[in-house]
Formats: C-alpha cells, sequence, structure tokens
C-alpha cells in the first residue's frame, strides 16, 4: 500500500507538492546541523564563563553560576533582593517580563544604563561579557539602585 496516493486524496496533489519541496529542501540544508550547534556551543560557553566572572564581581563563588536554577535564584536574590522570585520563570509570558525585569536590575546592579538593559536582553553574550570583563563593579546593597517599575 503505497502512502502517497493516501496522501495526495487526502489533502490535495498542491500540498504535496508543497510538503515534498520543503523536505527536499531540509534536506539540503542538512549540512547547517553542525554549524548551528557549535554556534550555540560558543554561545553557552561564552555566557558561562561571563557569568561566572560576573557572580565572582559579585562576591560569590564563581561554579555557582554554572548550576542551573540556582544561578537564577541567586541573581534574583542580589539584583532584585527578591531570590524567590525566580519562581516566575515558570509562569509562561510572566516569565519574559520578570527576565526583562532580572537584566534591568542586573545592569543597575553594575552601575548600567536602561539601554545596556535592553542589550542585555536582546544580546547576552554580547552584553554579559561587558559586565563580566569590563569595569563595571557590582554595587552593594548599601548604595541606591533605582529599578524601573516594568
Amino acid at each position: 500500500m503505497k502512502l502517497l496516493p493516501m496522501i495526495t486524496a487526502s489533502i490535495g496533489k498542491d500540498t504535496v507538492g508543497i510538503i515534498l519541496l520543503l523536505a527536499s529542501l531540509f534536506e539540503k540544508l542538512a549540512f547547517l546541523k553542525p554549524i548551528a550547534f557549535a554556534v550555540i556551543a560558543v554561545f553557552a560557553a561564552v555566557c558561562s564563563v561571563a557569568l561566572w566572572k560576573i557572580f565572582v564581581k559579585i562576591g560569590l563563588p564563581g561554579w555557582k553560576a554554572l548550576i542551573p536554577g540556582y544561578a537564577e535564584f541567586l541573581l534574583c536574590k542580589y539584583t532584585l533582593d527578591n531570590g524567590w522570585s525566580c519562581i516566575l520563570y515558570l509562569i509562561p509570558v510572566v516569565n519574559i517580563m520578570h527576565h526583562a525585569k532580572l537584566c534591568e536590575g542586573l545592569s543597575a546592579a553594575f552601575g548600567k544604563t536602561v539601554l545596556f538593559s535592553v542589550g542585555l536582553f536582546i544580546c547576552p553574550a554580547v552584553c554579559l561579557p561587558i559586565l563580566a570583563f569590563g569595569k563595571a563593579q557590582y554595587i552593594t546593597g548599601d548604595e541606591e539602585i533605582k529599578l524601573l517599575d516594568i
């Protein structure tokens, strides 16, 4: 029993042609998978090293930046003054707003502007190393950090 005539009869010849064309295209672009994996691996490595250095600037052991969940808890604790707000990452749509607030808090904790917060939200692979390896210093709780109300 051939599958293609059954599909053609149920959804039409034009749709099958489009599906076969897309399948052929994905097959031809299969060589990009290792390249995409390499780009993602470099992105993850850059962000991990930068977070390690940021944790050291905050005064925490750098290895704590490598533990998923706990790292977010500590970032929320030291930038938003409430570590348990990281639970908001579990709620769809709210997690995006909470991450924007965390980016704003992180940039404010290092004395950066709101524009830097936007960059941190959109392209962390560029902005995290700027925080980590730049001259920015962590502003402790003694000094006032102004956060935007989002």
